[in-house]
């Protein structure tokens, strides 16, 4: 960890999208007395609209995490959520991999990346990314079913957190794996494994009222799930549509038993 003083000065979570980070920090934020836990302060269009920075050429990375803990951090200390586009981006400047080894790690991810995928598949069509923006573009019960498109964005969830896992291993970064489905499952056990890995102390007092994102999932989450296993079940099935070179052969050879070994 930087900073000396026993608690972290910059932690990051690296994820994908709809992985449920924002409920996360949201969670970990109540219980650090409404102390802001992350941003995806590498964003592209977050990073335009910082009109005060300006990147030491130097330290490019280095001097945008300082500009950002004296605006954004509390207490001197700043979160910072990453997903993989953002990762490999920053792998360009030669700062940024000490600035991210230099804090603690955690690394989320969903085990259901169908559920994932589809999430991502409706929050990209309504443009409604989290639970305090409204549908701007049609509502997810409008929407239509569109099964290579799921695919696409359950495909981009696999890759990328493989990319991730991948990167982290590389460089051997210490971190804690966090999964979405045990943090719902066990908010304040999850919350506290988090607090502890970042050497961050629980605040004395109750938690934080603070609003929390909501769940966005409906019931047309459910259906196109249902409706996406369906597709992919039927797409493995032994309908004799296979077209490559078949693994028994349709007739005897010789006179070899059919139970014998090759």
């Amino acid at each position: 960890m930087d900073g000396g003083d026993g608690r972290s000065k910059t932690y990051w979570i690296l994820t994908t999208p709809r992985s449920g980070s924002n409920f996360i920090a949201g969670e970990i934020r109540r219980r650090l007395g409404g102390l802001p836990l992350s941003g995806e302060f590498f964003n592209a269009d977050i990073v335009r609209v910082q009109a005060g920075f300006a990147a030491d050429r130097h330290a490019p990375v280095r001097s945008y995490l300082d500009y950002l803990r004296s605006h954004y951090g509390i207490g001197g200390i700043l979160g910072v959520k990453m997903i993989w586009r953002q990762v490999e981006e920053c792998c360009r400047y030669p700062d940024f991999l000490p600035a991210l080894a230099g804090g603690g790690i955690v690394f989320l991810r969903r085990r259901n990346v169908v559920r994932q995928g589809i999430s991502h598949f409706i929050a990209a069509r309504t443009k409604s990314w989290t639970s305090a923006k409204q549908p701007t573009l049609v509502h997810p019960a409008d929407l239509d079913y569109d099964r290579d498109a799921i695919a696409y964005s359950v495909d981009r969830m696999e890759l990328h957190n493989a990319l991730l896992q991948r990167f982290l291993l590389v460089h051997a970064f210490d971190h804690l794996p966090v999964w979405y489905e045990d943090f719902v499952a066990d908010p304040d056990g999850e919350s506290e494994r988090i607090l502890a890995h970042l050497g961050l102390e629980r605040s004395a007092g109750p938690l934080s009222d603070i609003e929390l994102f909501r769940v966005q999932a409906t019931d047309r989450n459910d259906e196109f799930y249902e409706r996406f296993l369906e597709d992919e079940r039927r797409a493995l099935r032994g309908d004799g549509s296979y077209r490559g070179p078949p693994l028994f052969p349709e007739e005897p050879r010789g006179d070899t038993p059919a139970h014998a070994a090759p």
